[in-house]
């Protein structure tokens, strides 16, 4: 814990908090209560009481419904969170500083995935937190050779949600760049990793057959919400010519940022394996929420999606003067208090 980690927790939870306590007109409460648990969380609610009866609810992986049948009581679960948060910010500046930041550049990463625009969601009852912070451990046990840790940090994001087993795909990439190398040792540690997203798919899938559903009952079941996949980057023309969500606007407010972060990130690999596995997944959480329409609403969740791209941020926080990088965490804090607002009262926001 440091002073700069300590402030930019603090920053994240007044964001929260002010999302349930600016006056706006309110839609239905919170799921039990808790005006930070809502949409989703109804989801996971349902799956912990009643396990996967309905078919649209083996979109949702185990991961959650487990962390809250072991926390018990929501407003334990939601406190939970802002630990597994500040856990976040932490691994994203270690990241930062084994890929070279320093200073103020670390502190840019940390701010802009603590101040994400879709930073109420690493505070509710959804999956983004524990994949980021998987996302995270796997990349920096890797920068370390501990295979088994990162196939365990894969293991963690792939439970929780399906684009959590895109670890995974980092691993392969790890092994791909490892054959090209001609590295047996790099080519067997990626197997290991890549093991961890492996063993997740198949415990989804396990706990999907004792519900009486099929193993891969998830592919299919977003079409519920009229969701469908396009061509990359089609969502983003249809946002541009049409009017959009606020959300939407949020995602088109990033892509420019994460893409020159990308970009940053990219030119930076290098000869490392570990640089390219990030690249791999920066690449894909890039790609995938911008060829994806739900419910004929262009890039409605894009802006969730797309703040996982830690890869992206730590490369943006290198590619900027500090000047331009606090003003971009100005930037992505308000759009963080607009999408608190939104999400806690009930609005749409993802």
């Amino acid at each position: 814990m440091t002073p700069v980690v300590a402030g930019l927790w603090a920053l994240h939870e007044i964001v929260v908090v002010l999302g349930a306590v600016i006056p706006i007109p309110a839609g239905p409460p919170g799921v039990d209560g808790v005006p930070w648990f809502r949409w989703d969380v109804g989801w996971y609610e349902t799956i912990l009481r009643q396990g996967y009866e309905r078919p649209p609810a083996a979109a949702f992986f185990p991961g959650v419904p487990a962390y809250l049948w072991v926390t018990h009581w929501p407003w334990v679960a939601f406190v939970g969170m802002q630990a597994v948060v500040l856990a976040l910010i932490v691994m994203v500046g270690r990241l930062a500083r084994a890929w070279g930041r320093v200073g103020g550049e670390i502190a840019v990463a940390q701010a802009l995935v603590a101040l994400a625009p879709a930073a109420v969601f690493y505070s509710t009852a959804y999956p983004e937190a524990w994949e980021a912070l998987g996302l995270c451990g796997a990349l920096l046990a890797m920068q370390g050779r501990r295979p088994w840790q990162a196939a365990a940090w894969s293991a963690l994001a792939g439970l929780v949600d399906p684009m959590g087993l895109l670890v995974g795909a980092s691993a392969g990439v790890w092994a791909l760049h490892a054959l090209w190398r001609r590295d047996a040792r790099s080519w067997r540690d990626g197997i290991i990793w890549g093991s961890g997203s492996a063993a997740a798919l198949a415990a989804v899938m396990a706990v999907l057959v004792a519900n009486g559903r099929s193993p891969l009952g998830f592919i299919g079941a977003q079409s519920g919400w009229a969701a469908q996949w396009m061509i990359p980057g089609w969502p983003v023309i249809q946002a541009v010519a049409q009017p959009v969500l606020a959300s939407s606007l949020a995602a088109l407010a990033l892509i420019p940022m994460l893409g020159a972060g990308l970009w940053v990130a990219i030119r930076e690999v290098r000869s490392s394996p570990v640089r390219a596995a990030a690249v791999g997944i920066g690449v894909a959480l890039f790609v995938l929420p911008l060829s994806f329409e739900f419910d004929h609403d262009p890039l409605a969740s894009a802006a969730r999606f797309l703040s996982l791209d830690i890869p992206a941020v730590i490369g943006l926080s290198g590619a900027v003067s500090l000047r331009v990088g606090y003003a971009l965490v100005a930037f992505s804090g308000l759009w963080a208090i607009a999408g608190a607002v939104l999400f806690t009262h009930g609005w749409f926001w993802g």
